[in-house]
C-alpha cells in the first residue's frame, strides 16, 4: 500500500528558531523573536518555534522566583502574543506563574492571544512540576509538547500519543556534555519508536554562566532516519517543511549540517562559551598571563579565536621567549609586569610576610581587567583544580578538562579549526601530557619566580564582575 496524502492543504511550514537568548535580557530576547517572526511572516510559515525558556534566558534558578522578573515575563508575552494578530503562530518558552505554582512553560501565541500554556511535567530546580500534559490543537493536528527533560523519560511522550497528538515537538536549552549527545539522540529514538510519531527537536545554542548550550536541532521521522539536522553551537533560523499523509506526519524539505567530532566539539564549545561570557557580561575584551604556564598560552590562543587578536592583552610577569613569539604569533598585545615592588611594599605592610606570588598575580591581573574593562582569564585545567593550583582572576575556561584533553586539543587545533574561529591556522602549541594527580609545571615555576620572604598559599583574590540582566541581544542580519 503506498503512503498518499490525505490533503494537498494538509502541510505545515514550521520554522525552528535555534536563538541564543541572554539570561534575564527579557526584552533583547524579545527583539530577536520579533525579528524572526517578521522574516517568517515573510516566508509564509504557519508556526515559529523557539527553545526552551527562550525569553528568559537559562539557567535562571532563583530568578526563577522573582515577582517583578515573572511579571516582566508575563507582560512581554503578553506584547508578542498581540503581535501574532498577523503572521506565523509563536511557541515561547518563559517562567509561567500559574494558580501559585512557577512553571517552565511552553506558550501558544496566535492571533493576538495566548492560545495555550503547556507546563514541563519533569522536576527542575526553581519550578513546579507540571501535570503529565495534552497535545495542544494547532491548525488542524494536535501537537505534543516534550519540554527539556521531559523528553528522557517515556511518561510525557507516552501520554501524548495516547491522548491524540500527531507531531512531537521538544523544546530545550540543552548544555553540551561530551557525553550527553549520543544520550540526547537515544532519547530521540526512543521516544518516536514508543510513540510511532515524528520528533521535532530546538535546542538553544549559547553560553551562559558555565553552561554552553550546543544547538543541534533535528528532527526524526517516524522511520528514524534524520529528517533534518542544524549545526552545532552555531545559530540558525531555517524554515522545515511537513506534509500530512495517511501514516502521519512526515518532514519533507529542511536544513542538514555536517557535526562536529568529540574533540571538535569540545574546542567549539570553549570557543562560543567564552565569546559570550564577554559578549553578554558587557566586557571589552579579555586580560590573561601569558607567564603563567602551557595553559594559559592555550587559553590564549582559544581567546584569539573567539574574540580576534584585539580583544586580547597579555601580560608578562616573567618575561620568556616562547611567551612573546607566542603573541606575536597571535597578534596579541603585551605587557610586561614586575611584581618585585609590590611584593617589596606589602613586606613593609604591618601584615608583611603574608602575601604570595599567586595573589601577587592575581592583583596585577584584576587592575588590568579592571581599567580596561575586560574579564580577567585565570585558565587552569581540572588536573590543576584536583592537585590544588587554585589560579588567580575572575573566569576560568579550561576548568571542565583535564591534563591529557587540552593537549589532545591543541594538537587539533594544529590540524583543523572552527570556521568562525579567528586566529592563525596550523599553530602548533605543544602542551605537556600529565596525569592527574601530579603537580602543574607552572606552579614550580611560579614558586622559582616568586620574590624572597614571599609564601605560596594559593589563595584566590576576589573581583568577578557579575552579569547584568540588560545586555542587549544583536539580531541576525
Amino acid at each position: 500500500m503506498t503512503d498518499s496524502l490525505i490533503a494537498p492543504e494538509d502541510r505545515l511550514r514550521i520554522v525552528v528558531a535555534q536563538i541564543n537568548p541572554a539570561l534575564g535580557d527579557i526584552a533583547g530576547n524579545a527583539a530577536r523573536m520579533r525579528a524572526v517572526h517578521a522574516e517568517a511572516a515573510r516566508q509564509e510559515a504557519d508556526l515559529v518555534v523557539f527553545p526552551e525558556l527562550s525569553l528568559s534566558g537559562a539557567p535562571l534558578l532563583a530568578l526563577a522566583r522573582d515577582p517583578a522578573f515573572l511579571a516582566a515575563c508575563r507582560a512581554e508575552v503578553e506584547v508578542l502574543a498581540r503581535e501574532t494578530q498577523t503572521g506565523p503562530a509563536l511557541l515561547v518558552g518563559a517562567p509561567w506563574a500559574d494558580g501559585g505554582r512557577i512553571h517552565n512553560a511552553m506558550l501558544l501565541l496566535e492571533a493576538g492571544q495566548i492560545r495555550t500554556a503547556r507546563f514541563k511535567a519533569a522536576p527542575e530546580a526553581g519550578f513546579d512540576a507540571g501535570p503529565m500534559p495534552g497535545p495542544i490543537p494547532f491548525r488542524d493536528t494536535r501537537i505534543g509538547l516534550a519540554i527539556g527533560a521531559d523528553l528522557d523519560a517515556a511518561d510525557v511522550c507516552e501520554c501524548l500519543s495516547e491522548t491524540g497528538a500527531e507531531l512531537l515537538i521538544a523544546p530545550l536549552a540543552r548544555p553540551h556534555a561530551r557525553e550527553d549527545r549520543d544520550a540526547r539522540l537515544s532519547a530521540v529514538v526512543a521516544r518516536v519508536v514508543e510513540t510511532g510519531l515524528p520528533l521535532l527537536l530546538v535546542n538553544a545554542v549559547g553560553g551562559q554562566e558555565d553552561r554552553v548550550c550546543d544547538g543541534g536541532s533535528l528532527a526524526l521521522g517516524t522511520d528514524r532516519r534524520l529528517a533534518m539536522q542544524f549545526p552545532l553551537f552555531l545559530e540558525r533560523v531555517r524554515i522545515s517543511e511537513w506534509q500530512r499523509f495517511e501514516t502521519g506526519w512526515r518532514c519533507l524539505a529542511a536544513p542538514a549540517a555536517e557535526g562536529l567530532d568529540g574533540p571538535q566539539a569540545d574546542y567549539a564549545a570553549l570557543l562560543l562559551g567564552l565569546r559570550d561570557r564577554v559578549r553578554k557580561g558587557g566586557f571589552s575584551g579579555v586580560v590573561l598571563d601569558l607567564s603563567a604556564g602551557p595553559e594559559a598560552r592555550f587559553a590564549a590562543l582559544l581567546a584569539v579565536d573567539a574574540l580576534g587578536a584585539g580583544a586580547v592583552h597579555g601580560l608578562l610577569s616573567a618575561p620568556e621567549d616562547d611567551d612573546a613569539a607566542l603573541a606575536e604569533a597571535l597578534g596579541i598585545a603585551v605587557t610586561v609586569t614586575d611584581p618585585a615592588p609590590l611584593a617589596a611594599a606589602l613586606e613593609q605592610a604591618p601584615f608583611g610576610g603574608m602575601a604570595d606570588a599567586a595573589a601577587l598575580a592575581g592583583l596585577l591581573l584584576e587592575g588590568a581587567a579592571r581599567a580596561t574593562g575586560a574579564l580577567a582569564l585565570a585558565p587552569a585545567s581540572r588536573t590543576a583544580l584536583f592537585a590544588g593550583h587554585l589560579p588567580a582572576g575572575a573566569f576560568n575556561p579550561l576548568a571542565d578538562l583535564t591534563s591529557p584533553e587540552l593537549a589532545a586539543l591543541a594538537d587539533l587545533r594544529a590540524r583543523w579549526m572552527p570556521p568562525e574561529a579567528k586566529g592563525p591556522a596550523g599553530l602548533v602549541l605543544a602542551l605537556p601530557t600529565r596525569p592527574d594527580a601530579d603537580p602543574l609545571p607552572q606552579a614550580e615555576a611560579a614558586r622559582r619566580r616568586a620574590p624572597p620572604g614571599l609564601r605560596l598559599t594559593g589563595r584566590v583574590p576576589a573581583g568577578a564582575p557579575l552579569f547584568p540582566i540588560t545586555t542587549q541581544f544583536k539580531t541576525e542580519g
